[in-house]
């Protein structure tokens, strides 16, 4: 914290100069910064983060494929479980996914409590100098009787401990608030922080939307397929391509006001979603019984479950494939 402002005094009167400057001083950070949240790009650590996080998330995906190398050994059974592998780390990005969220709300409110308290803070500083400034003039106009007694005398001197008291809190106050305006500035940066995690996992969850037309939503959805390893992969012809990654578009129609699912179509129609259709127009009777302070929309839900069901209906055809090659030799 920065020493007191010395206090000087000229023919008797204040010099609230100084302290009016530091006030309009920090004035001028609090509405850039203000009006600057929201509009800058990315900080180079924000930038340094999504590449962190990027790199963690290949590191973590290259983790599993190696620990289940040997998926080549696998029946087309025993990859219901290597899936329900996959989807337990989903569903702990899940999980850190809503943290996030909830700590990026949280720091939100936090930011809007601490800028309004400052700005009430600010002006109550501007109203106490103009009283002081308003009395300094009162002791400096020339009809001002220079004759006054003792007693006048002493209650000046009394008025100008007074005041010099009260700059003293005013430089005191000037400081706190220096250190709220720090505060807000450091929960800016986290803000950004977790704004680009969030951008982060957005990118990668594969999901875009192209077309929004009333109640219908079209969907660009991306699904990472696992890649194979093992005999089965040793195995394999080389006119069988082991893909790596599924493009398909869903073309989503709503329940007006709501984000809720009444009718799905997929392009290219290579898997069989009819079932998850149907579970997600009544998921909020399948899933109303369940005490969870949120349940995700059917929309999200869907888009999950059929990803899912691409990764198992991909890996499955590539496992017949292979076997039926390896037959033929």
């Amino acid at each position: 914290m920065a020493e007191p402002m010395e206090i000087s005094f000229s023919s008797g009167s204040l010099n609230l100069q100084s302290i009016r400057s530091r006030m309009n001083d920090l004035s001028e950070i609090h509405n850039s910064n203000k009006n600057d949240v929201g509009t800058e790009a990315l900080s180079s650590d924000s930038e340094k983060l999504l590449k962190d996080c990027s790199f963690h998330f290949q590191s973590k995906v290259k983790q599993i494929i190696e620990e289940y190398s040997d998926v080549g050994f696998l029946g087309i059974e025993d990859l219901d479980k290597y899936l329900a592998y996959l989807k337990e780390e989903l569903n702990q990005v899940e999980a850190e996914s809503a943290k996030i969220s909830n700590e990026i709300e949280d720091l939100s409110r936090n930011h809007i409590e601490e800028s309004n308290m400052l700005e009430d803070n600010l002006e109550g500083l501007e109203c106490a100098l103009d009283s002081i400034a308003s009395q300094e003039r009162e002791e400096e106009d020339p009809c001002f009787d220079s004759s006054m007694n003792g007693e006048n005398q002493l209650n000046l001197l009394d008025a100008n401990e007074g005041q010099k008291f009260e700059i003293l809190e005013l430089e005191s106050q000037i400081e706190k608030n220096n250190l709220i305006l720090k505060s807000l500035q450091d929960l800016d940066s986290t803000f950004r922080r977790l704004d680009a995690l969030e951008q982060i996992e957005d990118a990668l969850t594969g999901l875009k939307v192209i077309g929004f037309d009333g109640n219908c939503i079209r969907l660009s959805l991306q699904t990472y397929i696992p890649k194979v390893e093992g005999v089965l992969c040793q195995n394999m012809s080389e006119d069988i391509s082991e893909p790596s990654e599924m493009n398909h578009e869903l073309l989503v129609e709503i329940v007006d006001g709501i984000m809720e699912v009444k009718n799905v179509e997929m392009f290219p129609n290579d898997v069989y979603i009819g079932d998850i259709v149907d579970a997600a127009k009544s998921f909020r009777q399948l899933f109303s019984n369940l005490v969870a302070p949120e349940i995700r929309s059917s929309l999200e839900w869907l888009v999950g479950k059929v990803q899912d069901r691409i990764i198992l209906s991909t890996l499955r055809r590539f496992a017949v494939k292979s076997t039926n090659k390896s037959r033929e030799r």
